[in-house]
């Protein structure tokens, strides 16, 4: 498992152009987060309602994405990089692509995540687990109805801000919990509490997996309001294409 202190693996993909010098920061947290999810997993499944989990990759249905999946200019934001799936270690269960943006005043990475959930995943507890403090938490309503989370986070002097946002297969939206763990812990919700909190405010489903969409901004400076609804739109942006191409790539399995 890498950690912080080690070297972040060299990218798979070359940057479209520009200056890069920020990327190594960017794909290193990456790499941390998903080390934090690998250390989550069974806290995780506790307030999952999951089938039996198979190997990532297309034989499970995942979608198969590329560097022209998005576009090179998103709602202000240019592409910079592409990195594909890595290699699939013992255990793993989730197959993530990602995509690098920059604009004049910061650097985001978008990831689609694909893994064995049914229903809503608290990204931000992967967050916390691999060494971020969790600020602030909110639910950001959409007039679609497919809300999604913004979250805040802090580690020594960087700060952050990630939003993520779940859909079933079967294209309708997940409902984010109310509650994340850290805030049911905060309110000494005891574990049955909290599970109990979840599921009134969840519509985990057993008959459908759920994949997430995610933009976290990472910066040497607070988060401000300005650089919030730079992500946002990137986030909504970029959602929305993701969505749009599994749904076309249903309708052309159907079709065949």
């Amino acid at each position: 498992m890498q950690t912080e202190n080690e070297t972040a693996e060299a990218p798979r993909s070359h940057p479209k152009g520009g200056s890069n010098t920020r990327q190594p920061r960017v794909a290193l947290t990456v790499v941390v987060v998903l080390a934090g999810m690998i250390g989550i997993q069974i806290a995780q499944k506790q307030f999952q309602l999951t089938l039996k989990a198979q190997p990532p990759g297309i034989g499970r249905g995942d979608m198969p994405l590329s560097d022209n999946s998005l576009p090179d200019s998103l709602v202000g934001w240019k592409k910079s990089q592409f990195t594909p799936p890595g290699e699939i270690r013992d255990g793993q269960f989730w197959w993530s692509h990602s995509w690098a943006y920059e604009n004049d005043r910061s650097q985001a990475l978008i990831s689609y995540d694909q893994a064995d959930w049914h229903g809503w995943h608290e990204l931000s507890e992967c967050y916390s687990a691999s060494g971020w403090t969790l600020k602030s938490r909110k639910i950001m309503p959409d007039a679609s109805g497919w809300s999604f989370v913004v979250s805040h986070f802090q580690k020594d002097s960087v700060h952050a801000v990630l939003l993520f946002s779940l859909f079933f297969e079967d294209g309708d939206f997940v409902a984010p919990w109310e509650l994340s763990l850290r805030e049911a812990i905060k309110q000494n919700m005891t574990a049955m509490d909290a599970m109990r909190d979840r599921r009134r405010h969840s519509n985990d489903r057993v008959d459908a997996r759920s994949f997430q969409c995610q933009v976290f901004l990472p910066s040497s400076s607070k988060i401000t309001a300005a650089t919030e609804k730079d992500a946002i739109a990137l986030h909504m942006a970029s959602r929305e294409r993701l969505y749009t191409l599994w749904l076309e790539q249903q309708t052309e399995e159907v079709d065949d």
